[in-house]
């Protein structure tokens, strides 16, 4: 029963308040989830950019040899700490060999920078065609920069890497390697 000293209609008008109320509230908490989850992406596509795409493309650009290769260099779905994907998009150089020597400069400019992961996917249009331990390619990448026979570290490098199911990979010359991850060979 309705309290006698409140008009009904002026009862209704509160009501309707308190349900137009809700309902801007809820909209207004939807609003910011949305503005949220926008915000994140960003902050994930930015530290991924700044960490690890953006040293790996100054370092290809610096080099006349390397300067044709396009690596996407990135975590895992964009936050996996644990794996980092080195994605070929594109590779205009003259010899095969040339893309190994843009890798680990690239993986050198990414670890100087930050941090390499526990394993390294190299990947070819978003086709996994190799994986190697992070260990294994830093150590390698920071060989290759002070080496005075990186042909040496091109063939370690070879013999380092696995296919994307974790086997071994079968015997096979750097250039063939690279080939492959081109994706100038089966």
């Amino acid at each position: 029963m309705t309290d006698p000293r409140v008009p009904r209609s002026s009862a209704q008008v509160v009501q309707r308040s308190v349900m137009e109320l809700r309902a801007r509230r809820k909209k207004k908490g939807r609003r910011r989830w949305v503005l949220g989850v926008l915000v994140l992406g960003a902050l994930v596509w930015g530290t991924n950019t700044y960490l690890y795409r953006r040293p790996a493309a100054a370092a290809l650009a610096a080099d006349p040899h390397t300067a044709g290769i396009d690596l996407a260099v990135n975590l895992r779905y964009y936050v996996d700490p644990a794996t980092m994907i080195v994605d070929l998009r594109r590779a205009d150089v003259s010899d095969a060999v040339d893309l190994f020597r843009g890798l680990l400069r690239a993986v050198k400019a990414v670890d100087d920078a930050t941090w390499i992961p526990g394993a390294v996917v190299l990947q070819r249009n978003e086709t996994p065609v190799y994986t190697i331990s992070g260990d294994d390619i830093s150590r390698l990448a920071y060989n290759f920069s002070v080496a005075r026979n990186p042909g040496a570290v091109l063939v370690e490098l070879v013999g380092k890497l696995r296919l994307p199911g974790g086997g071994p990979l079968p015997p096979m010359a750097v250039t063939d390697a690279a080939g492959r991850w081109a994706g100038a060979q089966p």
